[in-house]
C-alpha cells in the first residue's frame, strides 16, 4: 500500500483544527467565568463604596454648615463616620456653652504648614483617605493560551467582552489617585484634652494614656514592639496583629475615660488617675477571647497610671511587682514550674515580673535576662 501525501496532510490539518478549537473553547470559558465573577465582586464593592461615600458626603455638608473649611472637615472625617457624627452632636452644644464656634474645636497641626498641601474633601474621598473607603481595583486578565494556528487575539476578545459586560451592568472603575495626603489635625475635646481645652485640671493626656496602655500590654504579649513618647507604636509586619489590638484597646480606654469624666467632671478633676484606672479596668475586663490570646501574660496586676514617668508612679509600679510573694527569682521559678501554663504564658508573665521590678525596661531586655538567669 503506497504512501498518500494528501491523506497525511489532511490528517495534520484536522489535528491542527482540533487543537485550535480546544484552545478557543478553553479561553472563551475562562474569559466568561473570570469576567462574570469579577463583575459581581466589583459591582458589590462599588455599591458598598457608594453607600460609604454618601455618608461622608452628607457629613461633609453638615460640617461645612458650621463654617469648617475643607482642611478641618477632613480632620473630622478622618476620625471615621461614627466619631464625626458624635462631633456634630456634641460640638454645637459645647460651643454654645463656652461661647466658641464649632470650628474652634478642630485644630490643624502647625508643623505641617507648607509641607502637606490642602486637599478638597471630594478629592480626599476619591483618594480613599477616610476610614471605610476601599480602593476599587480593576480585574486582572486571566492567563490565556495563544492561538496556535489562526493567530486569534484572545486578549482583545477579553477586553471587548469586559467592556460590553461592564457597560451593561453600569460598572465604572473610579479614577485612582496616588500620593494624596491629609493635613494632620485633631478634634480637641474628643482627644482627651488637658487644661487648655475645657477640662481644666485633668492631667491625663491622650499620649500619656496611649503610652500607659501600651506599656502594660506589650510585656504581656509575645511581640517585640517599641513605644514612642507619644504612645504610638513601631512594629513590623509580624507584629501587626498585636499592634492593631493595642491601638484598638487604647481607643476604647480613651472613649471609656471620656464617658466617665463627662458623667462626673468635678470628681474627675480632683482625681483623674482614678477615672483612668476605672476606664482601663473596664476595657481589660471586657477583652474578647481572641484579644486575650494575644496577651497571654495578662494578670490581675494593675497598670501604671496614665501620666506615668513621675517618681510616684514608678514607685507604685515597683510596689505592685514586690507585692507578690518571694524574690524575683522565686516568683519566676514558680511561674516556670506551673505545668498548667503554656510556654508563651510562662514567658510573658516572667517578663512582667522583671519589668515591674525594674530589672528590665523592654521585652527584649527581659528575654535576655531570662535566658542568662542573672536576676
Amino acid at each position: 500500500m503506497g504512501f498518500r501525501l494528501s491523506s497525511f496532510l489532511g490528517g495534520m490539518a484536522e489535528g491542527a483544527i482540533e487543537i485550535e478549537e480546544n484552545v478557543r473553547k478553553r479561553n472563551e470559558k475562562l474569559i466568561d467565568t473570570s469576567l462574570t465573577l469579577s463583575a459581581e465582586r466589583t459591582s458589590k464593592a462599588l455599591d458598598d463604596r457608594r453607600k460609604t461615600q454618601e455618608v461622608y458626603d452628607m457629613l461633609a455638608k453638615e460640617l461645612r454648615a458650621y463654617d469648617l473649611d475643607d482642611d478641618k472637615v477632613n480632620v473630622v472625617l478622618a476620625y471615621g463616620p461614627e466619631k464625626a457624627k458624635q462631633f456634630l452632636t456634641d460640638a454645637p452644644k459645647k460651643a454654645s456653652k463656652e461661647g466658641l464656634s464649632v470650628a474652634d474645636y478642630v485644630v490643624l497641626m502647625e508643623t505641617n504648614e507648607g509641607k502637606i498641601p490642602s486637599i478638597s474633601t471630594e478629592r480626599a474621598i476619591q483618594a480613599n483617605l477616610f476610614p471605610g473607603l476601599r480602593q476599587i481595583k480593576d480585574t486582572e486578565r486571566p492567563e490565556l493560551r495563544e492561538s496556535p494556528i489562526l493567530g486569534r487575539d484572545y486578549g482583545a476578545q477579553y477586553e471587548s467582552t469586559k467592556d460590553s459586560l461592564y457597560k451593561g451592568m453600569g460598572i465604572e472603575i473610579p479614577e485612582q489617585i496616588e500620593g494624596a495626603e491629609l493635613r494632620k489635625g485633631k478634634i480637641n475635646f474628643m482627644d482627651l484634652l488637658t487644661g487648655e481645652g475645657g477640662t481644666e485640671g485633668l492631667g491625663i493626656t491622650r499620649s500619656g494614656l496611649n503610652k500607659s496602655v501600651a506599656s502594660y500590654l506589650i510585656p504581656r504579649s509575645e511581640a517585640e514592639i517599641e513605644i514612642r513618647d507619644d504612645g504610638s507604636l513601631v512594629y513590623d509586619k509580624d507584629q501587626q496583629q498585636v499592634a492593631g489590638a493595642i491601638a484598638d484597646i487604647q481607643t476604647r480606654v480613651a472613649s471609656e475615660y471620656n464617658m466617665l469624666i463627662n458623667k462626673s467632671p468635678a470628681q474627675a478633676a480632683a482625681n483623674p488617675e482614678a477615672f483612668y484606672q476605672a476606664a482601663f479596668d473596664n476595657v481589660i475586663q471586657s477583652l474578647t477571647e481572641a484579644e486575650a490570646k494575644l496577651f497571654p501574660g495578662i494578670t490581675p496586676v494593675q497598670p501604671p497610671l496614665a501620666n506615668q514617668g513621675s517618681a510616684s508612679n514608678q514607685g507604685s509600679a515597683s510596689a505592685q511587682g514586690s507585692g507578690a510573694t518571694g524574690t524575683v527569682k522565686q516568683q519566676i521559678q514558680a511561674i516556670q514550674n506551673n505545668a498548667s501554663l503554656t510556654p508563651a504564658i510562662q514567658k510573658a508573665r516572667s517578663r512582667v515580673i522583671l519589668i515591674q521590678n525594674g530589672l528590665a525596661n523592654t521585652p527584649a531586655e527581659a528575654d535576655a535576662l531570662l535566658q542568662s538567669g542573672n536576676y
